[in-house]
């Protein structure tokens, strides 16, 4: 029955699953509010840092184009001066060439739209009238231009830096054209082309029509669809967000317009490549604070073991209070709290409380006088002593064969004797646990507590051959017929365990005496 019992966690083992609980809650808060911050930290610091960087790239962009203009209107005057002399024309365009990398072909133009000069030479329009939107443009404008991109006649994305010439009388005589490739090598692709980012950062360029005209994959190159950045750069606005581009990536994108020909800057980084220096941060976190970690649960384990100590002591020793030496075990218990000094105090208090009722129950039940066992009412304090610790116990109940026939030929005073010498022998058969009771008359039983059927069977067969075996005074031998039960084995109630053991006693005298008997039951222990 007491095995039976539902275990329970002892209090050391919920005080480390508390502490690591606590622990690792703690922890997993600290490093997801620290991975929160620090991410939103490293966000604003890469959008800003991409801002600044599209805002100076813009500014730089800004000046190329103004030294650009100036390069081309410093030519377009000098010819303008000598009347667009042709000769003077192809040294000037031979010069703006070579002066610098900012454009990779100069064309002079009359103002019919015909080519008079060219640089370099490979490229073979001299002579020949040009009606790309550039030179459109320009012929129609007669004023410094820099135009749209648009693709050339030999495939290349091109913008003109344009400056009309003028003689000095003021008649048009047509324009200086710097033609600046953006997918080839020339200052403007230096500048948008090499920047000094790494870890999947680039630098893209948009013009007011929405069309990329420059990124680092050309197979990107053109219109822009729903890309709030483009919105707002092309809108003349600076700033940063963050954004998903054409591809599905998120991004963190700085911008700046550049707004002497309508474009804008865009300077971006995914944010999955960004935001890797925090996830290592995290993760360096974590590592180092694990041997911290492990050292605080052996700590918790070995301070719960130290709290608990106390209160399992005296747990253990609160199942074993029948025992004699229970006093000194609770008494040894060192309570150093509170909790356990108090749990102590009531224990022994307790524990005097029950050995005093046990004392009161053994003067108060009378053992019978004759016999020197205990009564009936000795055994109903015994029974109910064992069932309310739910002590399992098996019952031995005898009765001596034919002893009227004693009393009626030897006299009841050698009855008594017989009585005597009978309960003498069922105490020297009985351990010093067991309860030995003179239920009246020539009846008799015995209370083995925590013993199994079985074994309250071989001590009733062992009682009966002793009986049986042993010389009486006068009367010379005596046989006894045994019952057997046991509790909870038996029957649940007690009441039914004694009924079953005098009933199997009253067999055995009808089976023929001196025999003991007992109802083999499943529920037997």
């Amino acid at each position: 029955m007491l095995s039976k019992l539902p275990v329970r966690v002892d209090l050391r083992r919920l005080i480390l699953l508390l502490s690591i609980v606590v622990a690792v809650a703690t922890l997993a808060n600290a490093l997801y509010s620290a991975y929160k911050v620090q991410k939103q930290q490293l966000i604003d610091s890469t959008v800003e840092a991409n801002r600044v960087y599209a805002a100076k790239l813009s500014v730089s962009v800004e000046q190329f184009f103004n030294t650009a203009q100036q390069q081309v209107s410093y030519s377009a005057r000098l010819l303008g001066a000598k009347n667009y002399d042709h000769e003077l024309a192809t040294l000037e365009a031979e010069r703006l060439k070579l002066q610098t990398d900012s454009f990779n072909s100069v064309t002079m133009v009359d103002a019919e739209g015909y080519v008079i000069a060219v640089s370099p030479a490979t490229v073979r329009i001299k002579g020949a009238k040009l009606v790309s939107p550039g030179a459109v443009e320009a012929l129609r404008e007669r004023r410094p231009l820099i135009s749209k991109p648009y693709v050339s006649a030999v495939g290349n994305l091109v913008v003109i830096v344009s400056s009309p010439v003028f003689s000095e009388s003021g008649r048009y005589l047509g324009y200086v054209g710097g033609a600046i490739h953006l997918k080839q090598k020339n200052i403007l692709h230096d500048l948008i082309g090499v920047h000094f980012y790494r870890d999947e950062s680039y630098v893209y360029v948009v013009d007011s029509d929405r069309v990329i005209v420059y990124h680092p994959d050309q197979e990107r190159i053109g219109v822009v669809e729903n890309n709030a950045v483009v919105d707002k750069v092309v809108s003349g606005a600076d700033g940063g967000a963050t954004v998903v581009n054409s591809l599905g990536v998120e991004m963190l994108a700085g911008y700046a317009p550049i707004k002497s020909v309508g474009w804008g800057i865009v300077s971006q980084q995914s944010s999955r490549k960004a935001l890797v220096p925090v996830e290592t941060l995290i993760y360096q976190t974590l590592f180092g604070v694990l041997p911290v970690a492990v050292l605080g649960v052996l700590g918790v384990f070995w301070l719960s073991g130290f709290i608990s100590r106390p209160l399992r002591q005296l747990a253990d020793c609160a199942r074993t209070m029948e025992a004699s030496e229970s006093v000194r075990k609770i008494t040894n218990v060192r309570s150093w709290y509170f909790e356990s000094a108090q749990i102590k105090r009531a224990l022994l208090q307790g524990l005097m409380l029950m050995q005093d009722r046990i004392g009161r129950l053994n003067r108060e039940v009378q053992t019978d006088p004759m016999t020197g066992l205990l009564n009936r009412r000795a055994l109903s304090g015994v029974l109910d002593y064992l069932c309310s610790g739910v002590r399992p116990f098996s019952v031995v109940t005898l009765d001596i064969d034919h002893f009227k026939k004693v009393n009626d030929t030897y006299g009841h005073d050698i009855g008594d004797l017989v009585l005597v010498k009978l309960s003498e022998i069922i105490k020297s058969c009985s351990r010093e646990g067991d309860y030995s009771c003179r239920l009246g008359g020539e009846e008799f039983l015995v209370v083995l507590p925590d013993v199994p059927l079985i074994a309250a069977v071989e001590f009733a067969e062992r009682l009966r051959n002793t009986v049986a075996n042993s010389t009486i005074d006068v009367v010379g031998s005596i046989t006894v017929s045994l019952g057997v039960a046991h509790w909870p084995g038996s029957a649940n109630e007690i009441s039914d365990v004694l009924k079953i053991a005098d009933e199997e006693m009253y067999r055995a005298k009808q089976q023929g005496r001196n025999r003991v008997s007992v109802r083999q039951l499943v529920s037997a222990v």
